[in-house]
């Protein structure tokens, strides 16, 4: 998520609100949710929930308003009416909700049930927004806006019922939005909780992590004995309920020969799914910590994902290549290469600006520096 640092002023502890950037006054007689941020001067007395402003304010101050200062222009002016902002007792300022943006996503919770290799967010102390305040966020979001979002974590369907209230909360506020949830599958592996997903689902997409055509390989990188079988259940189980699946498979230097293999078994065994992702690896979290198991360079498995693609292609399974660099994919496949790589986390290198084709490639992730491949090169 983008965050800013500032200076806060009477933030006791964390406060969650719309962006307005030139309140109106109808907006300003609803304004228990908006914070006014800009890079003026204001009336004081806008009667906002909070604000975020370059410059100290005396009478904010004075009255025990809630703001934070010290905030550059060129960050005010980033935020756009109708984003949601979470102002925190340090003076962060974390953009929880882009109204512009395609790829919002809902941190659902910490927990999860694996301990996968890969992860770029492991389960930690930290947990932004409650359940409760979760939902709220929801309400804020604009519903002819926000055409698809995710819901992450950690492992979104180990909330169990408050799982299934979510969805029903996103149906009833997001009505005509694409809800991503992005998970391991086991918990589907129960007939019944897949059944009530089943029975709430409406515009709802279910993208499954695989790891491997073999639970050695697979329960390995997850890190948890069994978890291949559950996953392979668990999607099964979804097909039976006429769900929309995709699965996901990362490609690390654990699994990346295996590959070819990998789209034969998605092939024979679910044949049902809408879509396979093939994922680049993004190097935080947990796999910045096991990145000597994991990381291989692109450029090296083009003969791998070269077959994977063609086996797909010949099968009818509809593919896409997540977060790769096009100079590093084989120039057949780089129509299959899609601009994944969330606005917030995406970079670009010097050699990139020379790039003919940089407005159609999907960058690198700048939490996985310094390891980008050794063969970044323009196309010209």
């Amino acid at each position: 998520m983008k965050n800013f640092q500032g200076t806060p002023v009477n933030i006791d502890n964390y406060i969650i609100g719309k962006i307005i950037k030139k309140p109106e006054i109808t907006q300003i007689l609803k304004s228990r949710n908006y914070i006014l941020a800009t890079s003026q001067k204001i009336p004081t007395w806008f009667p906002m929930k909070a604000y975020i402003l370059e410059k100290f304010n005396s009478t904010l101050h004075k009255r025990k308003k809630p703001f934070v200062y010290n905030i550059a222009k060129e960050d005010i002016d980033l935020l756009q009416n109708g984003d949601v902002v979470l102002l925190k007792k340090d003076g962060s300022v974390i953009l929880l909700y882009e109204i512009s943006s395609p790829h919002n996503a809902l941190f659902v919770t910490n927990k999860c049930n694996l301990r996968c290799l890969t992860c770029p967010q492991p389960p930690d102390a930290t947990q932004a927004l409650s359940f409760e305040e979760n939902l709220k966020l929801i309400e804020m979001m604009d519903p002819k806006k926000t055409h698809t979002l995710a819901l992450t974590g950690g492992e979104p369907t180990i909330l169990n019922e408050n799982f299934i209230k979510l969805i029903k909360v996103c149906h009833k506020f997001l009505p005509k939005t694409l809800i991503i949830v992005l998970t391991n599958g086991t918990r589907f592996v129960d007939f019944n909780f897949t059944k009530k997903v089943a029975e709430v689902s409406n515009n709802i997409f279910i993208a499954v992590s695989l790891y491997s055509d073999n639970d050695i390989i697979h329960d390995k990188l997850t890190g948890v004995e069994g978890s291949f079988y559950q996953t392979v259940k668990g999607l099964h189980n979804l097909a039976l309920f006429k769900q929309k699946v995709e699965i996901r498979v990362v490609l690390t230097k654990m699994n990346i020969e295996r590959l070819p293999n990998i789209a034969e078994f998605i092939y024979h065994n679910f044949p049902f799914v809408t879509h396979v992702a093939l994922m680049g690896l993004e190097i935080t979290g947990n796999a910045k910590k096991n990145v000597d198991l994991l990381w291989i360079d692109p450029f090296e498995y083009q003969k791998e994902l070269l077959l994977t693609c063609k086996y797909l292609n010949r099968y009818n399974l509809h593919f896409s290549i997540y977060n790769h660099p096009l100079c590093v994919v084989p120039e057949s496949l780089r129509k299959f290469c899609r601009q994944s790589i969330s606005s917030w986390k995406k970079t670009y290198l010097d050699i990139c600006e020379k790039c003919s084709v940089k407005s159609n490639c999907g960058g690198l992730f700048l939490t996985s520096a310094p390891y980008y491949s050794k063969f970044l090169n323009p196309i010209i």
